[in-house]
């Protein structure tokens, strides 16, 4: 892992614009070259940012501290809720509700018991 700060720091930052940027131009394909709806779009949006803040995030320290989980840990998981969301913005288009609600609640559970089992083998406290 890299420090957090310095040249590191700003790479990083780097990329994440550069993801996003890249994720705008596929919303932008996406609603207006291949019409497909404004959900799908936005979805496949945030779907890569998603992709782009649990990426990148990965990148930074995993020591947890006293107040709570790593940097890395926090971050990946933010990104993996993000990805969550623009899955269930995408599959709404082509099913029910309902199967979109289940589908976000059983993620958010996933990720929770994943972030959970991750910090308690790494915790000092």
């Amino acid at each position: 892992m890299t420090e957090n700060k310095g040249n590191a720091y700003r790479m990083k930052q780097v990329w994440t614009m550069f993801l996003v940027l890249l994720a705008a131009a596929v919303g932008i394909i996406l609603y207006w070259g291949a019409d497909t709806s404004a959900s799908v779009a936005a979805g496949a949006v945030i779907l890569i940012i998603g992709i782009a803040v649990a990426g990148v995030g990965a990148t930074h320290s995993s020591a947890p501290d006293k107040f709570g989980p790593g940097e890395m840990l926090s971050r990946v998981a933010a990104g993996l809720v993000i990805i969550l969301i623009g899955i269930v913005l995408v599959i709404t288009e082509y099913c029910d509700l309902w199967v979109a609600a289940v589908v976000f609640i059983v993620g958010i559970a996933l990720i929770g018991l994943l972030a959970a089992t991750n910090n308690s083998k790494h915790s000092k406290y």
